[in-house]
């Protein structure tokens, strides 16, 4: 009689142990893997940021400006609402994106024109963070502007320094006239690097910064943010503020000397 052979219900619960034992060591160690990978890309992103405003400044002999006043277009510069991240498209290898956007009218909103809502809808993937797991655009109607969708969000917010409160609501109703800002992005105005009184190595000019998804754009740590890849810039907090990146590990920050600063959770 031929012998036919198997293995006890035990053996197969001790392979099955033996297996999940594996699994849980290796799965966490891969998930590691691809959030270190993550945070590198996350930091590249910055860098190029930063070169990419560096060459804005070796040809315009200053920074790009901050932002201008979300009510500009009423009181004041033409190309109100536009950001930094706008003016830096061009040394981004997205000069036909640039080329397609009218200034002299707001990004978004009752000034927005059928050009202006196509470029604030793209979605470009040096403005992102792989870790962000926020909606790459407004998606419904609290994270709306003026009840535009689909504006592409940012995971990386210019720095403009100590501010005196909010700007303005969505609206666009002034919460302070005039706000007071030391920082390399600013309202309205450019900075030369002559103008930073510490130094490239010691000014903070753009770091990471979490999708919290509220209806105020101008925001800082005791409010709310909203960051937009073409439109307006937010505020950070203070120096004893939280700043929420979108890792684990803690939030990049980048100088204008174009080194990176990893800031702890």
């Amino acid at each position: 009689m031929k012998r036919t052979f198997g293995f006890t219900l035990v053996e197969l619960l001790v392979v099955i142990a033996i297996i999940g034992v594996l699994v849980g060591l290796l799965l966490p160690a891969v998930q590691a893997a691809r959030e270190a990978a993550r945070r590198m890309q996350c930091s590249n992103n910055i860098k190029q940021l930063a070169l990419a405003a560096h060459n804005y400044e070796s040809t315009h002999k200053r920074f790009p400006i901050g932002f201008t006043d979300f009510l500009s277009t009423n009181s004041g510069p033409a190309d109100g609402g536009w950001s930094w991240a706008a003016r830096l498209l061009p040394f981004m290898e997205q000069n036909a994106l640039f080329q397609s956007i009218d200034m002299a009218r707001h990004p978004y909103g009752a000034f927005s024109t059928p050009n202006n809502a196509a470029a604030c809808s793209v979605v470009l993937s040096g403005f992102r963070c792989p870790s962000d797991i926020s909606p790459t655009t407004t998606a419904n109607n609290a994270t709306n502007v003026n009840g535009i969708a689909n504006i592409a969000v940012s995971s990386y917010a210019g720095v403009i320094g100590p501010f005196d409160g909010d700007m303005c609501d969505i609206s666009g109703t002034a919460m302070i006239p005039a706000p007071r800002s030391t920082g390399p992005m600013v309202v309205n105005q450019t900075r030369k690097i002559g103008d930073l009184s510490d130094g490239t190595s010691n000014t903070f000019l753009i770091g990471e910064i979490s999708w919290r998804p509220t209806i105020t754009i101008a925001g800082d740590t005791h409010g709310s943010v909203r960051q937009f890849v073409l439109g307006n810039i937010v505020n950070t907090g203070g120096v004893n503020c939280q700043n929420r990146g979108v890792s684990n590990n803690g939030s990049h920050l980048h100088l204008r000397s174009t080194r990176k600063k990893l800031n702890g959770p």
